[in-house]
């Protein structure tokens, strides 16, 4: 019995450590193809308090952060006084391997409020041709007041496009053509097609 209470007391902890875990992840989400989206990169620190965020973030083929009017990457920190964040700054920079690393700190130390949301958003512009993919938040260092550095599992996300047509696994000149609300039409439809997992402008 005292085995049996234990082993169970030990899943319990186990489970409790994992669901208070420090983690930086961006949900998995949608986007239409030739448009751009915003998603947030969240942080949940449950147990931990932190200043600073480094993170590279990969990002599937046809999918890249767009530029803002100044033309510099589209990125927003969640500051203010609603935010996260005080007096952190963000750089980042694309590496030759295409991913881009990040660096969000603050010269005074500040620390990054509250226990989990969105501590900075991006923009991102997705390619005329895109249908779907996988990125990822790797090289995570959540840096904490006194200095010290935790490391965090690196975070995969999914992104579809936004019409709901991913993929279609047919070849050839007769393959089942559709409208962009996923119904099946005619060679002679004209508007917007998709034809083998790509958009075309039938006129």
């Amino acid at each position: 019995m005292k085995k049996i209470f234990f082993a169970a007391a030990l899943c319990m902890l186990t489970a409790i450590s994992a669901m208070a875990q420090d983690k930086l992840f961006i949900d998995n989400f949608s986007i239409e193809a030739g448009k751009t989206a915003k998603v947030s990169v969240n942080l949940t620190n449950p147990e931990n308090v932190f200043t600073a965020v480094q993170f590279d973030l990969t990002l599937p083929d046809g999918l890249d952060i767009a530029l803002n009017k100044k033309q510099k990457l589209d990125i927003v920190l969640n500051n203010g006084d609603d935010g996260r964040l005080d007096d952190q700054t963000c750089s980042a920079s694309k590496a030759s391997n295409g991913a881009y690393r990040f660096v969000v700190s603050s010269m005074t130390s500040a620390e990054i409020f509250e226990k989990e949301g969105e501590i900075l958003s991006i923009n991102l512009q997705a390619s005329d041709t895109f249908v779907n993919g996988e990125g990822n938040l790797d090289a995570i260092v959540l840096v904490k007041p006194n200095g010290d550095k935790l490391s965090a599992d690196k975070a995969t996300f999914s992104v579809n496009d936004a019409t709901g047509i991913n993929a279609i696994d047919v070849d050839g000149e007769n393959a089942t053509r559709y409208n962009l609300n996923g119904q099946r039409v005619a060679k002679s439809y004209k508007g917007v097609v998709v034809k083998n997992g790509k958009k075309y402008f039938n006129k």
